[in-house]
Formats: C-alpha cells, structure tokens, sequence
C-alpha cells in the first residue's frame, strides 16, 4: 500500500510539474491521457464543449483544433466514457439516442446507457449495445457544427475518428 501511494504521489508531482512548465503530461496505467478527437476527413478540426462552458446540456461541436482544453478528452479504446478532461462532465447522447440527436455534455454517472461508447476498430465512437454513432452532422466541417448521434453505418465517412 505504502508504495502504491508513493507512485500516484510521484505521478502527481510530475504531471503538475509538467502542467506548470506547460509541457506534455505523459501516460500511465493510473492518470490516462488526454487526447482530442478529429474527423477523419479534416484532421484540422477537433471536437471541443461549446464556449468552454462546463454545465449539462452544453453542445459538443466542431472547432478548428487550437490546443484549448476544451477540446481535450479522457477515453481509451474499447467500452469508456469520454469525459471532458479536467471536468466531471462527459460526451451525453441524451435519454433516447436516435438519428438527429445533438450531443452534448452532462455530468458523468456510471451505468448510464448514454454516457457508455466504444471506441470501434474502425474508429468509430458507437453507443455501446445500441446502434448510434458519433456523426459530423451532414459532413459539415464548419466551425460550430454541433455532432450529433446517427444510425452506425459502414463505411460512413461522417463516424470516424481519430484519437490524438
């Protein structure tokens, strides 16, 4: 135990270092690191919370990738939440994912259907045990764009995404 707490100290230590000389943070099996999300067809664009404005129900949109936290989040491959980095908030599909929905932020809670994705093989971000897909709402790459959650379909160039 003593050297458990002496590793997520030492982790600390260094990532506020890190933080404080602005430098990059790195990974480890205990403080996972944050990434942006960017359509596949534009890789200068990233999703980001609208305005960084941090209160449930704000949109989840497009913006030109500029390095702002908003547009950082916590998520690895397979079943996870994607949750906003630094926040208690994660990317919400709302109480009936269907075609159309926008997405948008909401305060994170385990269990709950529509904070559970999946980071597919072919990069898409589903809903897990549902058929919904992260989709650039009509391919449209203009800043503002607010996503939205689309029937997963094959080959749909508007749900892949790339993790950096």
């Amino acid at each position: 135990m003593i050297g458990q707490k002496t590793l997520v100290l030492s982790i600390l230590a260094t990532t506020l270092s890190a933080l404080a000389l602005n430098l990059p943070v790195a990974s480890s099996p205990l403080v996972p690191a944050a990434q942006v999300i960017k359509p596949g067809g534009d890789m200068s664009k990233c999703l980001e919370v609208a305005g960084a404005d941090y209160e449930n129900g704000v949109p989840v949109e497009l913006n030109d990738c500029n390095g702002a936290a908003n547009q950082y989040w916590l998520l690895k491959a397979g079943e996870t939440k994607i949750q906003a980095n630094g926040t208690n908030y994660c990317l919400d599909a709302g109480s009936s994912p269907q075609s159309g929905v926008g997405l948008k932020i909401w305060q994170c809670y385990d269990n709950l259907a529509a904070q559970d994705w999946y980071f597919t093989d072919d990069h898409r971000i589903a809903l897990n045990h549902q058929s919904q897909c992260v989709d650039l709402t009509n391919g449209n790459f203009t800043n503002g764009n607010q996503v939205q959650t689309w029937d997963c379909t094959t080959n749909n160039h508007n749900q892949y995404w790339n993790l950096q």
